[in-house]
């Protein structure tokens, strides 16, 4: 398991500058097109009047919002994973549903913690693991896999 929701993806979206590769990607729809026992998923997505489950090719790579119009990513996704035994085969299932549902957090970060950051090839220090203030389980780096 690798903590990538404090990867760093670019410069942040700002007017009068050309948008990065993942901006570009978010405004354009592009879609995460991940696949489980060569099932496709299908992209689960609520508001705050409505949930709904798109069965299309992925979900979305980020969205724009509504209230500044800027792109957002989407750094975290749930999974949910349905499977029936096969019949006539024991100890082997077969995958009948495969639903990811994305979601994006900004993370407060624990700047204190010095050590959780490297250097990579293009001299910016970048975190490897960060210490994540009020972390969301998958996000906490001090539980054990």
């Amino acid at each position: 398991c690798e903590q990538v929701c404090v990867t760093h993806l670019g410069p942040v979206e700002r007017r009068g500058v050309t948008p990065n590769k993942v901006v570009r990607a978010i405004r354009g729809e592009y879609h995460n097109n991940w696949i489980v026992d060569n099932l496709n998923s299908a992209s689960k997505a609520e508001d705050d009047t409505v949930e709904s489950t798109r069965y299309w090719q992925g979900f979305p790579v980020g969205f724009k919002s509504k209230e500044d119009d800027k792109a957002y990513v989407n750094n975290h996704v749930n999974l949910e994973i349905d499977y029936h035994p096969v019949e006539g085969q024991d100890g082997q299932f077969r995958v009948v549903k495969f639903v990811i549902e994305p979601f994006s957090i900004q993370h407060e970060i624990d700047e204190s913690k010095a050590d959780i950051y490297f250097y990579a090839d293009d001299d910016q220090i970048k975190p490897k693991t960060a210490a994540i203030k009020h972390p969301i389980p998958s996000c906490d780096a001090t539980i054990p896999e």
